[in-house]
């Protein structure tokens, strides 16, 4: 497109210096026009040659911009619309995806595209200064945006293209970083763009396992060791990690280790804060138990006995139960949520690492999470000392399993008791009772006879929807030491599992009617992966549900408004992109762990002359030399060379015994072979 004739006095897009700056022309000449160009620092460089190929767009409309005040004052209105506009209007992604379609040869001028951005500004007075912020937001991102041809606007580049772009800009500013002093690097301040790229190397250095192709590429450009020693190094060279408390970092199982042993997954910033706010919260609940600290006036003591149930092994209880009987008919059951809100501030050094990051990650080696660990402890609820706690109380009908009143209100809680699911089991089933305190059978036996009319009531309800068997789920956990052992789980789902469960939901139901009775706006929507039966219950690893929790309490304080719906959908579109990244990673760790598993077996059956392992198997595909298999309960796949003599038998959906030969980790792959007559047994 060229840039044509009758150009003078209209606006035009000028890119220099990577920026987009704003002129108005004031003759043509060959090759280009003379503009006055307003510079960077907002003086005007008068009658400035500016080349056909720095020209991104001239604008045709009628500017009515003469002096240099005009469009001094022109700018600084385009880049008043960018600071006071919602960061749904500064959202570039739709916008990239959506011209990520049209490809190359498909431009789009600043016009367009503030059309798309600030609709209703292009229609009014403040037309020319929108399409202005349109200009300068997209000429400025220089990822995933490119200039076309001479006056043709702006163009988005494919999305390999971007991510490759992204690691770059990343890899300049990480070799800046190392030759900073720890002073500079300890008062850096990292985007967001910057912390996704952070988190890629943090799972990385954090699981030891195999690093999956996006980390590897990235410590391959930043000039490190493909290992998970070679992410961790470059997150200590960059000042985002402690090299101290890395040089104490411990091999321990998701609950081993002391109360540090996981910080090192942390910047320094946010350690720092977390361990302040240990002490703060730990003096406030010495407060409340001496009485020197004094209740809010939305606050209530809860004087039950208050139940933690959860693993033996769990470090940090974020959900606590207890009940009372109201009469022969009728249990108060109470469900408290740990107030991790009065520990992660809004905007801090820990909610921007805990934003940045969705959830907490349960990786074979060790967790990954949301928080440091003191955040939790702060929050955490304590067998010593009272908690803070957001509560939910419900009265059950006994009889028919209904929900005949609720509160919700902030509670201050006594310490609480910790029983394992073992030994929950164990009352609910009067099986060993004489071995555990009188209180303590009474009081669950209430909570049992509560939750299992309400298990009861929605069973009838839903049918056959929701299913209470006992479930087997399988977990993988990598012990550490001199020799790494990759351990396979087999976690059963047992009573005690499905009744905190069933206790947990109806507390979030709950909870989500709360907060649609108060017009109170929630980020989540129904229908999403994201969108929990448990409703607001862990907000101690998911950030959805931290959120939940402060926009709960901004009601119950009454001090100020709730976010409104526009944020809270805004935030829900990001974490369910967060949450499903998650889920990948967490797949692809588990595989990886997986693979390691079942090679030590093979390896270890062999050193001991022993046969191979045997495995049951379903047929996926059946090829010309071999067969594609599903190792059943594992989620792995394995190939095996089509027998002779069961050739003519094999059929897709059959399930087989097969035995392990060969398993290589590193390349994802399993070698296997039929076992004469094995083919009959899923027939």
């Amino acid at each position: 497109m060229g840039l044509g004739t009758g150009t003078v006095g209209k606006v035009v897009e000028v890119f220099s210096q990577g920026k987009v700056k704003f002129g108005i022309v004031r003759e043509e000449c060959d090759g280009g026009v003379l503009a006055d160009v307003l510079e960077n620092d907002l003086t005007v460089g008068k009658m400035k040659k500016v080349a056909d190929g720095e020209i991104v767009s001239v604008w045709k409309e009628e500017s009515k911009l003469e002096s240099e005040g005009d469009l001094l004052n022109f700018v600084q209105e385009a880049r008043n619309i960018i600071q006071n506009s919602p960061s749904r209007s500064l959202n570039l992604t739709p916008l990239c995806k959506e011209m990520q379609v049209l490809g190359k040869r498909r431009t789009c001028t600043s016009g367009e595209i503030g059309d798309y951005l600030f609709s209703s500004l292009m229609n009014g007075p403040r037309r020319l200064a929108a399409r202005a912020a349109a200009a300068m937001l997209v000429g400025n991102d220089h990822i995933r945006f490119k200039r076309g041809k001479a006056g043709d606007g702006f163009y988005a580049v494919p999305q390999a293209v971007a991510e490759a772009r992204a690691r770059t800009e990343f890899v300049k500013l990480a070799a800046s970083m190392r030759d900073k002093t720890p002073e500079e690097k300890k008062g850096f301040r990292w985007t967001r763009a910057h912390l996704s790229m952070m988190s890629k190397l943090e799972i990385g250095a954090a699981s030891e396992t195999s690093l999956n192709k996006a980390t590897r590429t990235l410590l391959k450009e930043l000039g490190y060791p493909e290992t998970p020693e070679g992410a961790a190094a470059t997150l200590v060279d960059v000042g985002y990690w402690s090299e101290e408390r890395l040089k104490e970092r411990v091999d321990s199982n998701v609950s081993g280790g002391g109360p540090d042993a996981l910080d090192w997954t942390f910047p320094d910033a946010a350690v720092a804060e977390a361990k302040r706010v240990l002490e703060e919260q730990n003096n406030v609940r010495r407060g409340y138990a001496d009485g020197s600290v004094a209740l809010w006036r939305d606050q209530k003591r809860v004087d039950t006995d208050i139940y933690c149930v959860d693993e033996f092994s769990t470090r940090f209880y974020d959900d606590a139960v207890s009940a009372e009987i109201l009469d022969e008919r009728t249990t108060r059951v109470y469900v408290h949520v740990a107030d991790v809100d009065a520990v992660v501030q809004p905007k801090g050094d820990i909610d921007r690492i805990a934003l940045a990051r969705g959830e907490s990650m349960y990786l074979p080696k060790r967790p990954f999470h949301m928080i440091p660990p003191a955040a939790m402890e702060a929050s955490s609820f304590n067998p010593v000392l009272h908690g803070l706690a957001v509560s939910v109380a419900f009265d059950v009908d006994l009889e028919t399993g209904d929900i005949i009143d609720t509160k919700v209100f902030r509670s201050v809680l006594r310490p609480i008791i910790r029983v394992t699911y073992d030994q929950f089991n164990e009352i609910a089933s009067d099986k060993n009772v004489d071995t555990y305190p009188k209180k303590w059978v009474d009081d669950l036996k209430v909570l049992c006879r509560a939750t299992e009319a309400m298990m009861k009531q929605r069973s009838e309800s839903e049918g056959s929807s929701r299913k209470d068997d006992d479930r087997r789920i399988a977990g993988v956990t990598v012990y550490g030491g001199r020799k790494k052992k990759t351990i396979v789980r087999d976690f059963k789902r047992s009573f005690g599992h499905r009744a905190v469960d069933e206790l947990l939901s109806v507390a979030g139901e709950q909870l989500r009617k709360f907060a649609k009775k108060k017009k109170c706006a929630l980020p989540e929507r129904s229908g999403a992966e994201l969108f929990a039966l448990r409703c607001g219950t862990a907000p101690m690893r998911r950030y959805v549900d931290l959120v939940i929790q402060r926009q709960i309490k901004t009601v119950l304080v009454g001090h100020q408004m709730p976010a409104r719906r526009r944020r809270m959908m805004e935030l829900c579109t990001y974490l369910e992109k967060r949450h499903s990244e998650v889920q990948k990673i967490l797949d692809s760790h588990r595989r990886s762990a997986l693979y390691l598993s079942l090679a030590e077996q093979v390896a270890d059956q062999k050193a001991a002359g022993v046969d191979h392992p045997l495995m049951n198997a379903k047929i996926i595909t059946i090829r010309k030399k071999n067969t594609l298999l599903a190792l059943l309960g594992t989620g792995l796949t394995a190939l095996a060379p089509n027998p002779v003599d069961l050739a003519s038998e094999l059929n897709v959906g059959d399930q087989v015994q097969v035995k392990i030969l060969d398993v290589k980790p590193e390349r994802e792959e399993i070698r296997a072979e039929f076992l004469t007559g094995s083919s009959a047994a899923g027939k």
